[in-house]
């Protein structure tokens, strides 16, 4: 009260400069818009509602269907339509219990459904490849869509009933454009587990370093460059305080499970640089698609022994060259391309916006 009597007491302030006055029936603008229930419903309709039956038995299948959903409405919807707002995961998840009729009746699990959903997730198989140049020195590694984001080899989860090597070859074309199908023996690999995964990488040599590397994922992949092998970590992070953290190699750069392999890496090559090494006998492997339809982040399933959906592919995204660069050892890789220049790529309207059904005018309020 005394404040009030002070502020009283000097009379009214300064008139300040007017400003334009909003009209009458002027709604304020939100930062950010809630998506409107039809575009929700209508994301549940094309990744979950029409997938085959056998996708819809458990809510980790499902789990994986709005996964895609997810990706789908960030990478693409959201670019189309910026002020509506960004999920995460287990958010969007959550809103399309809530606002998608035939997911309504199970919203109230929506958290344990989320909850369940990546504990499964995380114990579902992972396949890729190292790739070295012939000099067997250096390796294609891979840096995710951040800035910061740590460095690791090419590689991702296995779809349903997908073999080993037929998904890391998908992979590695994916993410770098590279088709590993021609040059891979099925029988050169290393496979380690990791709190319950299984994550194996196939060995290709000879990719020489002049190779240009096309990612056909969307906000994936930030960045692809040869790494001297020597640079890399070779143990476990023993950092007390950071134990989760991703490793620093001998150039200062991070690495994200790169250490398990090396060890094995380091013997193969020197085995097959010792006199009368060489490369074991070549088998037929599989040879994946020189136009994969899948373009951007790859569905996932579980591992065979519980069975989960098919891979729901996306539109055919245009690549982004990339020229991977060569560097001294001891000194930062760099690439052509990073992330927030992204400059070169071009969205296939034409492509998407068949897909999707707008209202004319989005008239939710922000949360």
């Amino acid at each position: 009260m005394e404040g009030i009597q002070q502020l009283q007491q000097l009379g009214p302030s300064p008139a300040k400069p007017s400003k334009a006055k909003k009209q009458p029936n002027q709604a304020p603008q939100p930062k950010t818009l809630y998506p409107p229930p039809e575009l929700l419903e209508d994301l549940c309709s094309r990744f979950v509602l029409n997938a085959p039956e056998e996708e819809l038995k458990s809510f980790e299948r499902i789990g994986f269907l709005i996964e895609l959903a997810h990706w789908f409405y960030e990478d693409h919807v959201r670019e189309q339509q910026p002020a509506l707002r960004s999920f995460s995961l287990s958010d969007f998840i959550a809103a399309m219990f809530k606002h998608c009729a035939a997911l309504r009746p199970y919203g109230e699990f929506a958290d344990e459904i989320y909850r369940s959903f990546t504990d499964y997730k995380v114990k579902v198989p992972t396949t890729g490849a190292i790739l070295l140049n012939p000099a067997m020195d250096k390796c294609v590694m891979v840096r995710g869509w951040k800035q910061h984001s740590a460095w690791g080899f090419p590689k991702g989860k296995k779809n349903f009933q997908e073999e080993d090597l037929a998904c890391a070859i998908r992979e590695v074309e994916e993410e770098i454009g590279y088709n590993i199908g021609g040059h891979v023996n099925p029988e050169d690999f290393l496979e380690v587990e990791i709190a319950e995964q299984r994550c194996r990488l196939y060995i290709v040599t000879g990719v020489e370093e002049s190779t240009p590397f096309l990612t056909r994922t969307k906000k994936e992949i930030g960045e692809i460059a040869w790494h001297w092998i020597a640079d890399l970590p070779d143990v476990e992070n023993e950092d007390p305080d950071n134990p989760g953290n991703p490793n620093k190699g001998a150039n200062g750069l991070k690495y994200f499970l790169v250490w398990p392999y090396m060890r094995g890496l380091k013997n193969w090559i020197a085995a097959r640089k010792a006199p009368g090494g060489g490369r074991s006998k070549r088998k037929k492997g599989l040879t994946g698609p020189s136009n994969p339809t899948s373009s951007g982040r790859s569905a996932v399933a579980p591992p065979p022994s519980d069975p989960a959906p098919a891979t729901r592919e996306l539109p055919q995204m245009p690549a982004v060259e990339f020229q991977a660069s060569d560097v001294p050892s001891g000194t930062q890789p760099t690439a052509l391309y990073s992330s927030p220049d992204f400059s070169n790529f071009r969205f296939d309207v034409a492509r998407i916006l068949p897909l999707l059904t707008f209202p004319e005018k989005v008239q939710h309020a922000s949360l």
